[in-house]
């Protein structure tokens, strides 16, 4: 796999590696339950649609030297983003009437991204000395190019 960004406590890469999508879904999940946790809750639930829905090619990571996850940060284009499920994504997870209502509030959450434009869909990482690196390098990196970064 492609390092983007060596450092001696950790390597930004890509993507995120397979095994490392449950950790992925739990710190997604943990940074941004009190956003989500009427349209995607309870946590059982909702991390088992983001396990699903999460798209490694909108996203980088930062693992450990020993290849542990410390950290993701995801995006969203004009043609997909880093949690880009869909009706029947939901419906895999919920019931039929209540995938119909989490639909609806995932859709005033939703914000379009304009072609050119690459929009943050979300940074978390480990609570880890790295992982509070990794999302301190994420944040100053994403305001170097404002034009190019919104959060």
């Amino acid at each position: 796999m492609n390092t983007i960004r060596p450092s001696p406590s950790f390597q930004v890469e890509p993507g995120f590696r397979p095994e490392h999508r449950k950790s992925v879904a739990h710190g997604y999940w943990r940074a941004f339950s009190r956003k989500l946790r009427y349209p995607l809750g309870p946590q059982a639930k909702a991390i088992d649609f983001l396990e699903r829905v999460m798209n490694p090619s909108h996203a980088i990571s930062a693992v450990s030297q020993d290849g542990a996850f410390l950290g993701v940060a995801g995006f969203k284009t004009p043609d997909s983003a880093f949690v880009a499920g869909d009706y029947g994504d939901l419906l895999a997870t919920y019931e039929w009437v209540s995938a119909a209502l989490r639909g609806l509030l995932i859709r005033v959450l939703d914000r379009d991204c304009t072609p050119g434009t690459l929009l943050m869909d979300g940074i978390s990482s480990s609570l880890t000395r790295a992982g509070k690196a990794l999302a301190r390098y994420c944040c100053t990196r994403s305001k170097s190019a404002p034009d190019q970064c919104s959060f």
